[in-house]
């Protein structure tokens, strides 16, 4: 497994299948950060909704399997630095 890390200050960070990405943890920066998180998946008829993050705000997410990576997640960078890392079977 490999690791991969970003200080996202502009633009969108995106996560599709094909990146293999087993791992997924993002903070915001602790005084002027924040970022948005959206899915592309739907639950039932609903589509996803992005989430807002603010200064020192962050959160992990994780794939089962390796035959199951992470996909269709998107950040957007609004203010600060973003800090990404994410672990690539």
């Amino acid at each position: 497994m490999r690791i991969y890390t970003k200080a996202l200050t502009t633009g969108s960070f995106v996560i599709e299948s094909s990146n293999n990405v087993m791992l997924l943890s993002f903070k915001t920066s602790a005084s002027t950060g924040g970022c948005t998180m959206i899915g592309d998946a739907k639950y039932g008829n609903d589509s996803s909704e992005a989430m807002t993050f603010g200064s020192s705000d962050g959160m992990t997410l994780a794939a089962q399997n390796p035959s199951s990576p992470l996909e269709g997640i998107t950040i957007t960078h609004t203010g600060g630095t973003v800090f990404i890392i994410i672990s690539v079977s």
